[in-house]
């Protein structure tokens, strides 16, 4: 039943998010820190493990757990967004905007698979998209059963495809999840480089004009003058006498 304006371990619910087996969740406000957060309350009946939720830019903040009168609660982070399972249903996302909210996925995956902890639920439900684009992963330790990494990285596979389509080249179960996603690139091409024989062009062209310049300069050098010019009568010559052939060594 709906909770709306009641007040739950010091949090007051505000409104209705979503809904799912045993869980609810709602946009409530912190009353001690007059924050606006999710707020996840969970029934007796639903069976998790230990939390180990990570702190990283592309996780969705954990600010507090604890127990209420039907099961135990988690407040969040209040995301701006969307989950990316409803964008995809939507068609709201081109394959390659799906794969820059996977790369963050994968940050953090990656991550916390190198502590050897596993999340157990890497599905588009539990990916946010918040206003800035950026993907965060949530819920954390919230699946029944015991997580392992090989699971996480066959999921991570799976969403993949949903979102871009086309095979996994890389074996999910030993790969990380950045090395899928950056597999799942296209190439990019090469910037088409000049043909061979019109760089032989230009490079002649280019020759060619700094030979015609030379030319020039020699005849400015030589040609200006058949003779070097005597001193007219009472000047006086400065420096030593230049021979008739020293206009041509010039």
């Amino acid at each position: 039943s709906s909770l709306t304006d009641l007040v739950v371990a010091g949090f007051r619910i505000e409104r209705e998010l979503g809904r799912g087996t045993g869980t609810v969740v709602y946009e409530a406000t912190q009353l001690d820190l007059s924050r606006s957060v999710a707020l996840k309350l969970l029934s007796h009946d639903h069976e998790f493990r230990s939390l180990d939720w990570p702190e990283h830019p592309c996780a969705v903040s954990l600010y507090a757990t604890g127990d209420w009168e039907d099961g135990r609660f988690l407040a969040m982070q209040m995301v701006r967004g969307a989950c990316l399972a409803d964008l995809l249903q939507a068609g709201e996302l081109t394959p390659a905007r799906s794969l820059e909210v996977l790369a963050d996925v994968a940050s953090v995956l990656d991550a916390i698979h190198r502590e050897g902890i596993a999340h157990g639920a890497v599905t588009a439900s539990n990916v946010l998209v918040d206003s800035d684009g950026r993907g965060l992963l949530s819920d954390f330790g919230l699946a029944a059963g015991e997580p392992t990494v090989a699971a996480d990285r066959l999921d991570f596979a799976a969403l993949l495809r949903e979102c871009v389509g086309g095979p996994v080249t890389a074996d999910p179960r030993a790969a990380e999840a950045g090395e899928l996603v950056r597999a799942a690139v296209p190439p990019v091409a090469p910037r088409e480089r000049p043909a061979r024989r019109g760089r032989r062009l230009a490079i002649a062209a280019a020759a060619g004009g700094a030979l015609a310049a030379a030319a020039a300069l020699t005849v400015v050098l030589t040609g200006a003058t058949d003779a070097v010019p005597h001193p007219e009568q009472g000047a006086v010559a400065l420096g030593g006498d230049l021979s008739q052939g020293g206009a041509d060594s010039v």
